[in-house]
């Protein structure tokens, strides 16, 4: 079963998420308010290493510096997975282009949009885990999980 890659949910060919997936990426990302908050407060006061705060262009190296890392572990992780499993479940080759799309963004430093592109496949990879139980699960934890319970029975 192939996605269809003109789903009002994506617009693959510009690459732009609908503000309801928008929406969703947000919701799911909600939890780091606290945190943020808690940095916020904490602005301030020297750090563990006797650091000043606020540096906001230390900051921002910083949190270049995470969301690069960040989306590089997840395009590796999501092309590793695509390659493994793609010929045996012929309905994630639609998740290619999303792949491919998100490096195209984080080689050009459009981290928004490569960190969009990386939840859509996320979402398709899990909607077709929910149609194709036999899908392996893009999880770590779960592909764990579902290894240790493979191997009692």
């Amino acid at each position: 079963m192939a996605a269809n890659p003109s789903s009002s949910s994506t617009q693959s060919r510009t690459g732009n998420i609908d503000m309801k997936d928008s929406d969703t990426l947000v919701a799911a990302l909600s939890n780091l308010m606290p945190l943020l908050l808690r940095i916020q407060a904490e602005a301030n006061r020297p750090d563990a290493f006797g650091l000043s705060r606020p540096n906001p262009a230390l900051d921002q190296v910083a949190a270049v510096s995470l969301l690069e890392d960040v989306c590089t572990d997840r395009l590796g992780r999501l092309s590793s997975y695509l390659e493994k499993h793609s010929q045996r479940f012929p309905a994630l080759e639609a998740c290619s282009a999303h792949v491919a799309q998100a490096t195209f963004a984080l080689n050009n430093r459009d981290y928004g949009q490569s960190l969009g592109l990386i939840w859509e496949t996320y979402r398709l990879i899990t909607t077709l885990g929910a149609i194709n139980a036999d899908l392996p699960p893009l999880s770590l934890l779960a592909e764990r999980m579902q290894g240790a319970e493979q191997a009692r029975h």
